[in-house]
């Protein structure tokens, strides 16, 4: 994949998940930080680079493990009042000193899109992933990005595999919440235009 095109999708998909540096919950109370990246283990939060913003240098083992452990204590509090889940990740913000630097989160960003990107051109074939426009192929790992995979999405794929944009508008359509029948519209409206379709 070259620059240009992991750039365009790296934007798309910041601007769909947003990329707050901070620890936070999400709102199934899943913890959290930059792009959507779900921590669930205390040595996968222990392996993050992250920056104290007191100290303005990396962060130490002792200050990563009271994190994961506050975190964690926070999210089983909110498991008990799961309507208190549904906030912005901002409500975390001065909660915490601990940061991800922008460019380890562009780094661990890359790498999933890469992993992504691999995975969709297995459902729907390197020749029809080849063929979409960087625009088609940011909104499709979105998709995925969003859904953990396109395993559900067969109209999508058979879409892809068309290069039919408005097949694909259409059949990308996805819940942000099933549970509660909630949909992200800014988000749809983005994959849209990037399919190259207008509102």
């Amino acid at each position: 994949m070259d620059n240009t095109t992991l750039k365009t999708i790296r934007q798309h998909i910041i601007e769909s998940e947003g990329q707050p540096p901070y620890p936070y919950l999400d709102i199934k109370g899943n913890l959290t930080i930059g792009t959507g990246f779900h921590i669930e283990t205390e040595k996968e939060f222990l392996s993050l680079p992250l920056i104290n913003e007191q100290t303005e240098k990396p962060a130490t083992e002792a200050d990563k493990r009271a994190e994961f452990a506050k975190m964690q204590k926070l999210s089983e509090d909110l498991a008990k009042e799961p309507e208190k889940l549904n906030r912005r990740a901002d409500t975390y913000e001065n909660n915490t000193t601990l940061r991800m630097p922008k460019a380890e989160q562009d780094k661990l960003l890359d790498q999933e899109i890469a992993t992504r990107v691999s995975q969709i051109k297995k459902d729907v074939g390197r020749d029809a992933w080849d063929k979409l426009s960087d625009g088609k192929k940011a909104a499709v790992v979105d998709v995925h990005y969003a859904n953990g995979s396109l395993k559900d999405f067969t109209d999508f794929k058979q879409a892809i595999e068309d290069g039919d944009a408005e097949a694909m508008a259409r059949e990308g359509t996805f819940y942000t919440d099933k549970e509660n029948g909630k949909r992200d519209m800014r988000r749809l409206a983005r994959n849209r235009a990037a399919v190259g379709l207008s509102n």
